[in-house]
């Protein structure tokens, strides 16, 4: 989690600068961006790292398509102040996530997909687990926030927990969906995806 968070702050961080150099006399071609992230997977478990015993196919063409970080950090191993930082560019401490279902992202500081937004850029982000969803604030600036996730398991002692829907999340193939549909009906202006 550690590093893939890192290498996400790595990439936004790349894209940040970029767009800190556009000025509004110079026509750039904007890229589409996309950014995957997912929780609990380590590097050293990917192929496009070097690890030859477990294949993961899709990752390694996207890592050979895209841009692969080698060098990265995250400022904290947690979903919620983790993906604040990257959609923002700020520290837990500048921007008040400290931790999981408990902190609300302000919407004082700007995000990302504002940011992208603002450049003409359409976005939509899909989601797959709880301390993403729209309640803590990470919403701000897209204009598709998919974060329909439904309780799952069988009712048992711990069901306020799960009512709660804090263990809940949604598989790839369900959270792929609605983008797959978003990126069909879409215009032609470039996009900012973000899959989690």
């Amino acid at each position: 989690m550690k590093r893939l968070s890192a290498i996400l702050v790595g990439i936004l961080s790349v894209f940040l600068f970029w767009f800190a150099g556009c000025s509004d006399r110079v026509s750039l071609a904007r890229p589409n961006i996309l950014i995957v992230s997912f929780d609990t997977t380590r590097a050293d478990r990917l192929g496009c790292y070097g690890n030859t015993m477990i294949a993961t196919p899709n990752l390694d063409r996207l890592a050979n398509e895209g841009v692969l970080f080698e060098m990265a950090m995250s400022p904290i191993p947690i979903t919620a102040p983790s993906h604040s930082s990257i959609m923002t560019g700020k520290v837990p401490f500048a921007h008040g996530v400290r931790d999981n279902g408990m902190f609300v992202l302000d919407d004082v500081h700007v995000t990302l997909a504002e940011r992208l937004q603002a450049l003409g850029y359409s976005t939509a982000a899909s989601i797959g687990a709880f301390p993403l969803m729209r309640r803590f604030g990470l919403d701000q600036g897209f204009d598709l926030y998919d974060d329909q996730i439904e309780p799952q398991g069988p009712e048992t002692h711990d069901d306020f927990i799960r009512r709660n829907l804090y263990f809940n999340e949604r598989k790839a193939a369900q959270v792929n969906e609605p983008l797959l549909r978003w990126l069909e009906d879409r215009d032609d202006a470039p996009f900012f995806l973000w899959a989690h």
